[in-house]
């Protein structure tokens, strides 16, 4: 692969003068590897998705974009899929009812600490809380329907940059706890992949 257009037989005459010119050798060598470099990194850059397939991509994705970016990549296509609206940061529109979706990666192995915004969260409206806990290059998906939202976000403490602070761990293959103070843990299992919450009137 050549970065400008030459034709053959220039090529192989710069080639015949470099076996005695050092300089021009090694400019040959980086006129080849830089588009080499770029075609490999075009490759392995993530290249979108469609349905399913950004929960599925090979290993290495999370390592090559960082979370915060991950994360709303995540959002984007989760919400996507459900025919959610966006409204700004985590909120989303969803029927009759908003859904607020915090992301986070492993912080520890099968522990997630998740934000979202005090002031996301209002009296009144119907709420769901969708937890996108990211594993393995995939992500599961705990989701509150507004009732359980109601009674979980008043237990919950905030912290300096006045988010609530949501504490996932998993405690066997299949049992998940969400953490909350001055409290047992809550079993959260049965929300995971509960999305028919985000069907018209589900409470």
């Amino acid at each position: 692969m050549k970065t400008v257009e030459m034709a053959d037989d220039v090529w192989l005459e710069l080639e015949q003068r470099a076996k005695g010119d050092v300089v021009l050798r090694g400019l040959l060598r980086l006129m080849r590897e830089k588009p080499q470099r770029a075609a490999e990194q075009s490759t392995q850059a993530p290249t979108g998705s469609n349905g399913d397939t950004l929960f599925s991509q090979a290993r290495g994705v999370e390592a090559r974009i960082n979370g915060r970016q991950l994360g709303k990549r995540v959002r984007h296509e989760y919400a996507r899929k459900h025919g959610m609206i966006p409204c700004g940061g985590v909120v989303y529109a969803t029927n009759d009812k908003e859904a607020i979706m915090p992301f986070a990666t492993e912080r520890n192995p099968d522990h997630w600490f998740l934000g979202a915004p005090v002031t996301d969260f209002a009296e009144g409206k119907k709420q769901c809380l969708v937890l996108l806990c990211w594993k393995d290059d995939k992500v599961l998906d705990f989701v509150f329907p507004p009732k359980e939202v109601r009674q979980i976000i008043p237990r919950l403490t905030h912290n300096s940059s006045h988010q609530f602070m949501f504490n996932v761990a998993r405690r066997s293959s299949s049992h998940y706890e969400l953490q909350i103070p001055n409290s047992a843990g809550k079993d959260i299992t049965r929300f995971l992949g509960a999305d028919a919450v985000f069907s018209q009137n589900a409470e």
